[in-house]
């Protein structure tokens, strides 16, 4: 069990990600590390920076990919924006960050549901599925 973790991401050498945790720990297969209080920032080059927080995750080292559940937020304070979701997962391999369930964003002139979000970090679009219902 380790208190207060943190982990950097980088891509050629630029830091794109800072993910802190209050706890973490492994269960028998070192390169998976569960965490807990999870707190985590983009801070990559030419992006808004992005802030998620979320009770519990999983970091596959290995694959250098990050599943958040349980209550996860999104905020992009700069648009004043916000994403409620229950499971967030991001593959750095693919700079895809997806939401496999229902998907709930804030923002002060709109409100959007979907059962599904898939962001492309690569072209900074998004893409809802799964009854999507705008309201203005």
């Amino acid at each position: 069990v380790m208190d207060a973790v943190v982990i950097t991401m980088t891509s050629d050498g630029t830091e794109e990600w800072l993910i802190d945790a209050d706890r973490a720990y492994t269960k028998g297969n070192e390169h998976e590390l569960e965490m807990e209080e999870v707190s985590a920032m983009y801070i990559g080059a030419d992006r808004d920076p992005i802030n998620i927080e979320s009770r519990k995750g999983t970091y596959f080292i290995n694959q250098r990919h990050l599943i958040l559940t349980d209550h996860v937020k999104i905020t992009k304070p700069t648009k004043n924006q916000v994403l409620l979701s229950d499971r967030l997962e991001y593959d750095d391999a693919d700079k895809m960050l997806v939401s496999p369930g229902k998907v709930t964003i804030h923002t002060p002139d709109m409100r959007l549901n979907a059962g599904r979000m898939d962001y492309d970090f690569a072209t900074d679009g998004f893409e809802f599925s799964g009854r999507v219902k705008v309201t203005l």
